[in-house]
């Protein structure tokens, strides 16, 4: 009584937050496959809001955790966005807490290097787009019930669901560059694609890690987290 309490209620995903498992026993148990579908979406998806409490550990036996990304609405983030009282420096926008994992240096398995390098990048993005036209037209109709939505929530939807411009192009170069790496790479890494993808982000989330380094006995991915949100990019 006088208490209150913040859930996650969901029929689809079982488990604990990820917080429950950054331990570095519980840290090498995770598997391998859904770690990497993990990081590679999220190189798609660049989630400004990537900290351990938005996802999920899913225990499968006693020697794999299997991770799913949840509340992931804040997504298609700038790598750096200004601040500070004149606007002349940056901070990182783009945030993962995955990427300071140690199985970002591992070599991505076979089965999904050889399933991403059989993709083609323009199909994926057609086919995402036209999935986005039709939720829009959904989502839509819904508003049209009033017995579904209130005016206000309607309002609050900001329907249709839109993107700034450059959106498409820049997350079809995201694709192909991933594809052709898979395709070409006999073996290639998480951490591999990252320093592709994008050299300068890269190059801030390793600063962390040697920041972390510096530090005697310790390697913590939630701190490097934590610096990475406090570290300003002139």
């Amino acid at each position: 009584r006088g208490k209150s309490y913040v859930l996650l209620d969901t029929q689809t995903v079982a488990g604990k937050e990820l917080a429950a498992y950054l331990a570095p026993k519980a840290i090498v148990r995770m598997n391998p496959i859904t770690f990497c579908y993990q990081v590679i979406t999220s190189f798609l998806s660049k989630p400004s809001d990537g900290k351990s409490d938005n996802y999920i550990g899913t225990e499968k036996g006693s020697d794999s955790i299997e991770i799913v990304a949840i509340d992931q609405d804040e997504g298609l983030a700038d790598p750096f966005v200004r601040c500070g009282s004149k606007h002349t420096a940056h901070e990182v926008n783009l945030r993962s807490i995955l990427y300071f994992f140690p199985q970002m240096k591992a070599p991505i398995p076979a089965e999904i290097k050889d399933q991403i390098g059989n993709l083609s990048a323009a199909s994926c993005l057609l086919e995402w787009l036209y999935e986005l036209q039709e939720q829009n037209k959904k989502k839509y109709r819904a508003t049209k019930n009033p017995s579904v939505l209130t005016p206000r929530e309607m309002w609050a939807l900001q329907l249709p669901t839109c993107f700034t411009p450059g959106t498409a192009e820049q997350s079809y170069k995201t694709l192909s560059t991933i594809i052709k790496a898979c395709r070409s790479q006999a073996t290639i890494s998480l951490d591999d694609l990252f320093k592709m993808i994008d050299p300068l982000l890269f190059k801030v989330y390793q600063f962390c890690h040697q920041l972390d380094a510096e530090e005697v006995n310790h390697h913590d991915v939630r701190d490097n987290y934590s610096k990475l949100c406090r570290i300003q990019v002139e």
